[in-house]
This record gives C-alpha cells, sequence and structure tokens, in this order.
C-alpha cells in the first residue's frame, strides 16, 4: 500500500491566471478612485446655486397662473412625486377661487434655504409669519412639498 506523495508536498506554486486576474480586480476595486455606485446619483445632480426671495416668488407665481388655468399636468411637475396624486382638476378649481385676490408678495414673505441631511431645502413663510410651503432641490430643480393652495 502506498502514499502519494503529491499529496503531502508543502511546495508553493504561483497562482494561475484566473488567480492573478481575481487579485488584480481586488486591488483595483481597493484602491479606485472611481466613484461607487451611490457616488455617481450624487455627481449627476447638481448643487442648487444661492436662492434668492425673487425668485422663490416667481416659482410661487407660475404655480398660480397654473392653478387658475387649471392646468393640472403642468402643476404636477412643479410638485414633489409622493404629492403628484393629489393635485386634480376639481382642486385647481376650488383653489383658483381663493387665490384671485391673493398677491405673490404676501405669499413668499420670508425664505430659509438650509441643508437637512444632504438635502437642499427652502423654508417659505407668508407675510403673517405662518408656513406656506417647503421647496425641495430635486432632480436638479425646485419642487414644492406641500399643496400650499388648499
Amino acid at each position: 500500500m502506498g502514499y502519494r506523495a503529491e499529496a503531502y508536498t508543502s511546495a508553493w506554486f504561483p497562482p494561475s491566471a484566473r488567480q492573478w486576474l481575481v487579485i488584480g480586480l481586488a486591488l483595483i476595486g481597493l484602491n479606485s478612485s472611481a466613484p461607487c455606485a451611490g457616488e455617481d446619483k450624487q455627481q449627476d445632480e447638481k448643487k442648487p446655486g444661492e436662492v434668492t426671495l425673487d425668485q422663490v416668488r416667481e416659482l410661487v407665481s407660475k404655480q398660480i397662473e397654473l392653478i387658475r388655468g387649471g392646468k393640472a399636468e403642468e402643476l404636477k411637475q412643479l410638485f414633489t412625486p409622493r404629492l403628484r396624486q393629489f393635485i386634480t382638476p376639481g382642486l385647481l378649481h376650488e383653489a383658483a377661487k381663493h387665490l384671485a385676490l391673493v398677491r405673490v408678495e404676501d405669499l413668499v414673505h420670508q425664505i430659509h434655504p438650509m441643508q437637512k441631511k444632504d438635502r437642499h431645502i427652502i423654508v417659505v413663510r407668508r407675510a403673517n409669519g405662518r408656513l406656506l410651503t417647503v421647496f425641495v432641490w430635486h432632480n436638479n430643480a425646485w419642487l414644492a412639498d406641500t399643496l400650499w393652495f388648499r
């Protein structure tokens, strides 16, 4: 009864081509300056610049025009995705009655730009100090995150 000598050898053999490939890819992955999947999303989205009171008034003014015109589909694009299902022609008809004599200057009196958890937001307050809406930087545009005209 014999034994196999090759089973008991402790000789070191160099890695095969496949093993070199795996080692090389692992090293490239560890030392790479290429962005990860999560970083791509952040690089694609531009950072918002400084926002002025006039720019926010212009955003609200455009929303008022669309409400008065009853253009629900166009107005939905100016709100965050979670609110779009609630914007209906009936809601716009009711809101248009209330917005007939409203001035944009009274609606948008103060803005407070801030950043929370890597999200850029603008808190908009009325002339009486009450909250009107919050704009969120989403897909390279400022979108309203509340149905302020209800």
